[in-house]
């Protein structure tokens, strides 16, 4: 998290919440799970995830798809050019997600 202490208290108090710099530093393989107008603030992790498998979760919203020419996972990867970009976890599309589902929740 960019705020550690902010956020702690969103989730149990088995997982450990921690800076972004600290957390990038030991796994090969990394979820980013936020908005893609946050992506950049990861830049300055880049030395620390050269090489690194970056996961990409996101969905965008219909208007967010109409407004950029890439989508999320190709823009994070011209961010980190040194990273492999993967995307993961898209089973429910864009407008489902902004429409509500029928039978289910909207939570990936």
């Amino acid at each position: 998290s960019r705020n550690p202490k902010r956020t702690a208290g969103l989730f149990p108090s088995a997982a450990q919440v921690t800076f972004q710099a600290e957390a990038v530093d030991s796994p090969d393989v990394i979820f980013v799970a936020m908005f893609r107008e946050h992506y950049s603030s990861l830049c300055g992790l880049s030395d620390q995830l050269a090489g690194k498998i970056l996961v990409d979760v996101s969905n965008p919203t219909e208007q967010e798809h109409l407004r950029h020419r890439e989508s999320n996972a190709e823009y994070l990867a011209s961010l980190f050019p040194t990273c492999t970009v993967v995307k993961a976890f898209n089973v429910i599309s864009a407008w489902t997600l902004q429409s509500g589902p029928r039978d289910g929740n909207r939570q990936v």
